[in-house]
């Protein structure tokens, strides 16, 4: 298996660049081919065979270019996930532990309150809460799912030559910005985007969740153990 966490010789780009490149480390670490990404952390170089393409990026996100490209981050960066995931773990998280009944209660609760659409968000929400591998520490804000992605395309659009790195760091610096006020450290971080994740899987229903869990909590873990780890390596 290939070093995860490859560096440059020579520093190329500011600490702001390298910063907000390792936001989407966990995208950097290509799981779904059993492999890790032949890229460097300190880079924008991207490597990583067929998913992250062009084509899939225009299949999964409708990007085709600078513009796609430059709309979508901002739109990550603006919340394209998070705040709808954080109010219905808000309403959910209290009831974690509580029995079938009262989280039924609770969703039917939400539905009269705020509709079929916010009820079925706390169900979900309650179920991924409920799986065995979910952490027991659950941070207020899944905001790195979407800082996370935001990260991801950064390098990715500068890869595919879509954008600059100049064009790309304003963004990046914006998200660590974000990062730093929403969470404390690069723990809660990688927590956040593994729950982020999860409670994204949830309308899939548990076994995308289970599966989630299964594959991101050990990446993160190697984010935050690795002494070679931009997590580690870098402060947040």
């Amino acid at each position: 298996m290939s070093d995860p966490f490859l560096w440059l010789p020579q520093p190329k780009y500011s600490l702001d660049h390298v910063r907000g490149l390792a936001l989407g480390a966990p995208y950097q670490m290509v799981w779904w081919s059993g492999r890790f990404a032949d890229s460097h952390c300190d880079d924008y170089d991207y490597r990583a065979g067929g998913f992250g393409s062009k084509r899939d990026l225009k299949k999964f996100w409708g990007i085709t270019g600078r513009d796609d490209a430059m709309m979508t981050m901002r739109a990550l960066l603006d919340g394209m996930h998070a705040p709808e995931m954080d109010e219905a773990l808000a309403t959910a998280l209290p009831f974690r532990r509580e029995t079938p009944d009262r989280q039924a209660e609770l969703v039917q609760l939400v539905g009269r309150q705020s509709g079929p659409a916010a009820a079925q968000a706390v169900s979900e929400t309650l179920m991924a809460l409920s799986r065995p591998a979910m952490p027991e520490l659950i941070p207020p804000t899944t905001c790195a799912w979407d800082l996370t992605r935001m990260a991801m395309l950064a390098r990715r659009s500068v890869a595919h030559g879509w954008c600059t790195p100049d064009d790309v760091l304003p963004l990046l610096q914006r998200a660590v910005d974000i990062g730093r006020q929403r969470v404390g450290g690069w723990p809660e971080y990688g927590a956040s985007y593994v729950v982020g994740r999860a409670l994204w899987c949830a309308d899939e229903g548990p076994a995308d969740v289970d599966e989630s869990l299964e594959i991101h909590l050990p990446l993160v873990r190697m984010l935050l153990t690795d002494p070679n780890s931009p997590w580690n390596r870098l402060a947040w």
